[in-house]
């Protein structure tokens, strides 16, 4: 419904301020009886000729359009068809009543006025694209080095089109050897206006108002520079310059630096994928890094109780080699995956829990509250690491006995243990808590969370589901 609102917006804005710009010059021209006359007899056909291909184009927006060729094509086929579909109905049933049914230049008049709705669509669909693309914030995208030949290949295609045009529906007394040539002419000047300035624009990574003003300079200002000046310089000439500006030369200069606009565009989509997959390629090796880490960590860590429990007992330690060679099975299982079900997880860390429980007797106790957790993920060996971040920072006797209680609530594992805090806070390695933070920000934009009071201590991990 947004997005609905904004089009119509955006289509009743466009509309609106070239339809009164028109009809000012219309004023001027004429006069403002004449003016309304003519408005009303053709207001349908100007104000729709705008206004609907201003409305597809930001229905049919959307914001990957240049993601790839075939869905920029369908963005761009699509809304055309409609318009001209509306526009040729529009344009035949407005003229029919005063023109005889057989007339063939009302469907000539209809069939110009479509492909012209067509036209419109497509630029109206850039247009919106540029005002609605976000500006890219990083300052480390390298520069674009754009091809000057491409332009000028770009160029040679619209001033061709451009001339075609001219010939075909222009009147003899001034389609002539000098209108090509100043359509070429022109056409080149405003080409390379064009190169220069998207080129500082998207290089120094400018503003919309900068480009703004860049369409301003090229389409009103320079058209002006163009046209020529009469000794008898008056109010008239200068409305008879401003229509021709608006009729015929701002067009013109739109539609080279809109395709200019597009090619710098692409590029910059180019340097972008470019980027992140440069991005995506360090953001994998970083990851594959901290996972790395955890197997030497849990190795190094049980092997010193192993050691421990060897000078204590010898059949406890056996007991407990037993047991870690199990856990350390699931850790080879489970090592090259990026996400577990969360009910082998919990299998798990049970197994680690009997494992600590080897050592500490009946001075660590841990319940297990869960209901539903087979459509959850989450990241291997989570559980491995909360456990031992619990035994590093407390104290664990018959005295002070450990309580663990494992939970589910609202998409977190919630891991909560009483707080009986050491006197010497090993906290000299960042391995632990901080990072599963890490692994974590790969996969998802929630934190984990961390909290306690006088008594008890909490950890919450995310829970992933597929869709996540």
């Amino acid at each position: 419904m947004k997005s609905l609102k904004k089009a119509l917006l955006y289509a009743f804005t466009v509309s609106l301020i070239i339809n009164g710009f028109g009809f000012l010059i219309a004023v001027l021209n004429a006069n403002m009886e004449s003016a309304l006359t003519d408005f009303k007899r053709i207001a349908p056909i100007s104000i729709s000729i705008l206004f609907i291909p201003c409305f597809l184009s930001g229905v049919f927006y959307r914001a990957d359009l240049f993601s790839n060729k075939l869905k920029a094509l369908k963005y761009f086929f699509l809304p055309a068809v409609i318009s001209f579909g509306f526009i040729y109905a529009i344009v035949f049933f407005t003229l029919l009543p005063d023109s005889k049914p057989t007339h063939k230049s009302l469907y000539i008049v209809a069939l110009f006025n479509g492909v012209l709705s067509m036209v419109i669509t497509v630029f109206s669909i850039l247009i919106y694209y540029l005002l609605n693309k976000k500006k890219d914030k990083r300052k480390d995208m390298k520069k674009l080095k754009p091809s000057f030949l491409k332009v000028l290949l770009i160029f040679f295609s619209i001033a061709l089109m451009f001339n075609v045009l001219v010939f075909s529906f222009g009147n003899s007394s001034w389609v002539n050897f000098k209108v090509p040539f100043l359509i070429v002419t022109k056409g080149f000047v405003i080409t390379i206006f064009s190169f220069f300035a998207f080129q500082y624009a998207f290089n120094k990574n400018k503003e919309s108002y900068v480009f703004v003003l860049i369409y301003i300079v090229g389409i009103l200002v320079i058209p002006f520079v163009f046209t020529e000046l009469y000794s008898d310089f008056s109010f008239e000439v200068f409305v008879k310059k401003l229509n021709i500006v608006l009729t015929v030369i701002a067009p013109y200069f739109l539609l080279i630096m809109l395709a200019v606009h597009v090619y710098f565009i692409y590029l910059k989509n180019e340097k972008e994928k470019e980027s992140l997959r440069q991005t995506s390629a360090s953001t994998n090796l970083k990851y594959q890094q901290l996972k790395a880490q955890l197997s030497p960590h849990f190795l190094f860590n049980n092997i010193s109780v192993l050691t421990g429990l060897i000078e204590e007992s010898s059949e406890r330690a056996i007991e407990f080699s037993e047991k870690l060679s199990s856990i350390y099975r699931y850790l080879l299982d489970q090592e090259k995956n990026d996400l577990v079900l969360l009910d082998h997880e919990i299998v798990f860390g049970k197994q680690y829990m009997d494992l600590l429980q080897v050592r500490y007797d009946n001075s660590l106790a841990v319940t297990f509250n869960l209901d539903v957790i087979s459509e959850y993920y989450i990241l291997p060996f989570s559980l491995q690491i909360v456990f031992e971040n619990i035994i590093k920072h407390n104290v664990v006797s018959m005295d002070k006995p450990m309580k663990v209680n494992v939970s589910c609530i609202n998409d977190f594992l919630i891991i909560e243990n009483t707080l009986h805090l050491k006197s010497v806070n090993n906290s000299n390695t960042k391995i632990g808590l901080e990072n599963l933070k890490k692994r974590y920000a790969f996969f998802t934009d929630k934190k984990v969370e961390v909290s306690s009071d006088d008594s008890i201590y909490c950890i919450k991990l995310p829970l992933l589901k597929m869709q996540d």
